[in-house]
């Protein structure tokens, strides 16, 4: 599975960390290209700015920090379900019993979505298919009337123009939401524990 672009940065990162010299190097220079960038007035000090440009950055800070806080809880919550030890084995007391339960009707409510998406999914593909038939028919009843010259209508022109248009968004509209379904079980999938050996 190919890299994203923020784990090849990452990775990149902790290379460099590792060799001392070129690490450095790279922050020395950063400290020149930010004062080049500094003396251009390409950055400014908060004493520089005015109240709008400060209450503008104090909200950006804000965002970027709870962002920050939310994924660091994401990761240390991850790490959490990886390094937890296997569960000693079940006993007949109330408390256990309850906790099986539980742990059964999450692990099915998880399958229970996974199995939608997936319907999700297909249905998409089959829609998408659908569009990009009806999109090639139209295609080619173009093509098969200008080599013939009939002559039409302006009226029947702009009909025929705007029922493709209309499939043109319609295809449009399939293939997003075919990439935001993708995008999220791929999301899911990155979250999802690796399995513990017995």
């Amino acid at each position: 599975m190919a890299l994203t672009s923020g784990e090849r940065s990452a990775l990149w990162r902790k290379r460099q960390r590792n060799d001392t010299e070129k690490h450095e190097k790279y922050k020395q220079k950063e400290r020149e290209r930010y004062l080049k960038r500094k003396e251009r007035g390409n950055i400014k000090l908060v004493h520089d700015m005015s109240e709008r440009e400060k209450r503008s950055k104090r909200r950006a800070w804000k965002i970027s920090s709870k962002t920050y806080r939310d994924r660091t809880k994401k990761i240390t919550a991850a790490l959490k379900l990886t390094m937890t030890p296997p569960n000693s084995p079940p006993d007949n007391g109330p408390g256990q019993s309850r906790e099986i339960q539980n742990r059964d009707r999450g692990r099915r409510k998880k399958n229970l979505n996974r199995s939608k998406a997936y319907r999700e999914q297909f249905k998409l593909r089959i829609a998408l298919n659908k569009e990009r038939r009806i999109k090639d028919m139209y295609k080619k009843r173009y093509y098969r009337l200008k080599n013939k010259n009939i002559k039409r209508t302006e009226s029947q022109i702009d009909n025929e123009v705007e029922i493709i248009m209309n499939d043109r968004a319609k295809t449009k509209t399939a293939i997003t939401m075919y990439s935001i379904l993708i995008n999220n079980i791929r999301g899911i999938q990155m979250l999802k524990p690796p399995k513990r050996e017995c």
